[in-house]
């Protein structure tokens, strides 16, 4: 019972190996294990942005049942695009100069496999078998389609290009402007829309009430979806952003349906969007994007974090152990003492980032399933560890310190005090700073196991906060800075004369408060994921 907390750990970072795995190895056309170089592309371009509609899914049922008794399997790749992304509309552009596809030939959906195209799914249902095996070689060379613009009642009409030009030039000066993009038949959109209902008719600003105008447009409009894609290259949107529903408020973006209901309100207290226009020149270059990652964890969260993060008993313990160490050694505690902390600043940091990229790597737009998952394990692990803390407040308050179980396993512990042990000792003279150093990175690579803890869940909650944005570098910086300030302030106080024993039996006594509040913390974490899940 008292390794639990690193069994936890371990199962959550080999299922976290095991979705980036399964995230890049699926891919949407199951047909055949050849190599990828071997399979004919099909490229899917559809007009529906909607988060919680599922165009590219209805594709590929539709391609499955078309191979479904066919004799000859056909291998093949499907590559989906939203055409009004920048994405989708660079892909769009490239295929159509290539192949000389005429402009009143381009509606959506549409499906060009080789050097032939293919608009509206009866359409596709009927023809798309024979376009790939003539681009795999085993059919006649057929360009084009059947007549122009012979689709079917099923398509969406729409054509590429188009200028756009909605902004909001002559925009109320005395008012809250928000531009809010939404699209039929879209789920998340309709709770949107029940959502800004809710919000007041007026906000206060330097005294005066203003009214709020928030104007809506359907993406199902190709002018408005054009004047979109102007607005998300003004933003700086990351393609994984791109859909709606979608709110611009004053510099400020807001993506999906999770991120405006958590966004849209602080950004109006804030007064965002009074006297906006939303003309994307004008505001090329000027627009700070999205409320992203700090509309969720502000740089004070960061902090606070990382610096109860620090408290972990089993942080402490190694640091005091270093220190009674180096008193024996004879080393300069101030100077010895910083090395240990830049060595172990390192190894966090490089552990942080390499999570952060697994997490981030997983497709969560893409993939909804493996987003869920995620969210499942986090929410498990973090109410397993907010009862294991509050367990081990209660019996550290009563004195029972053997029962502690929210702590390294005792062979990894022993392991990492047999290091310390070896890399510090008298007589290494100036081999001492690289002894130390080394040392610091190795044991904290072994720490991680408990200090770890809350380290892992704070990135998690990190990068499902902006996906597919990933963690900001400072944010790192911050956090584990913020980490090693009790140990800091430990070494400063041992250099000024303070007796490690002291410390030690100090840290012991505020023990329980240090579990009471990581059991608070990770009760926090869970709720996230509870609210993620949601």
């Amino acid at each position: 019972m008292k390794n639990r907390a690193g069994r936890l750990l371990s199962i959550l970072l080999l299922v976290l190996g095991l979705l980036l795995t399964a995230g890049r190895g699926s891919a949407g056309e199951e047909t055949s294990p050849q190599e990828q170089d071997e399979k004919v592309t099909v490229y899917f371009f559809h007009n529906n942005p909607c988060e919680s509609c599922h165009e590219g899914k209805k594709f590929r049922d539709l391609a499955s049942k078309t191979m479904e008794g066919r004799q000859t399997a056909i291998p093949y790749q499907i590559e989906e695009y939203y055409v009004y992304r920048t994405d989708g509309r660079e892909a769009l552009d490239r295929l159509v100069q290539e192949l000389g596809i005429p402009e009143e030939e381009v509606s959506y959906p549409m499906v060009i496999v080789g050097n032939r195209w293919i608009t509206g799914y009866t359409r596709m249902e009927e023809e798309l078998y024979d376009c790939l095996a003539q681009a795999a070689g085993m059919g006649p060379d057929i360009t084009g389609t059947r007549e122009p613009g012979s689709g079917d009642g099923d398509r969406t009409p729409g054509k590429a290009g188009g200028e756009g030009g909605l902004a909001l030039g002559n925009a109320d000066k005395g008012s809250m402007n928000i531009l809010f993009f939404s699209t039929e038949s879209c789920s998340s959109c309709d709770k949107v829309k029940e959502y800004l209902k809710e919000l007041p008719a007026e906000i206060t600003a330097d005294g005066a009430a203003l009214p709020v105008n928030i104007r809506e447009l359907s993406v199902m409009e190709e002018e408005n979806a054009s004047y979109l894609l102007r607005l998300y290259e003004a933003y700086q949107v990351p393609v994984s952003r791109q859909k709606v529903p979608v709110i611009f408020i004053g510099n400020r973006y807001l993506s999906g349906e999770k991120q405006i209901r958590s966004g849209l309100a602080d950004l109006m207290k804030a007064g965002e969007g009074i006297g906006a226009g939303y003309d994307p020149e004008m505001l090329a270059g000027s627009a700070v994007g999205g409320a992203g990652f700090t509309a969720m964890a502000s740089v004070g969260a960061v902090l606070l974090t990382g610096f109860l993060n620090g408290l972990n008993p089993c942080a402490l313990s190694m640091t005091l152990l270093f220190l009674s160490l180096l008193a024996a050694a004879g080393g300069r505690f101030l100077r010895y003492g910083l090395c240990y902390l830049a060595g172990k600043f390192l190894a966090y940091l490089g552990l942080g980032m390499a999570v952060a990229a697994a997490a981030s790597s997983i497709p969560m737009d893409a993939f909804g399933t493996a987003r869920d998952v995620l969210n499942i394990l986090l929410l498990v692990f973090c109410l397993a560890a907010a009862l294991g803390n509050l367990w081990d407040f209660v019996q550290v308050r009563k004195g029972n310190f053997g029962k502690v179980r929210m702590q390294l396993p005792k062979a990894l512990r022993r392991w990492n005090e047999k290091l310390m042990q070896s890399a510090v000792r008298p007589g290494m003279g100036k081999l001492l700073f690289l002894a130390v150093f080394g040392g610091s990175v190795v044991i904290a690579l072994g720490e991680f196991f408990c200090t770890g803890q809350i380290y892992l869940a704070s990135i998690l909650q990190w990068v499902q906060s902006a996906p597919g944005e990933g963690v900001p570098f400072f944010i790192f910086c911050l956090y584990i800075a913020a980490m090693c300030i009790p140990a800091l302030l430990i070494i400063l106080l041992v250099a000024g004369g303070k007796s490690v024993f002291a410390l030690s039996e100090k840290s012991l006594q505020r023990m329980p408060l240090v579990k009471l509040l990581y059991a608070v913390l990770f009760l926090v974490f869970a709720l996230f994921s509870l609210y993620m899940l949601l």
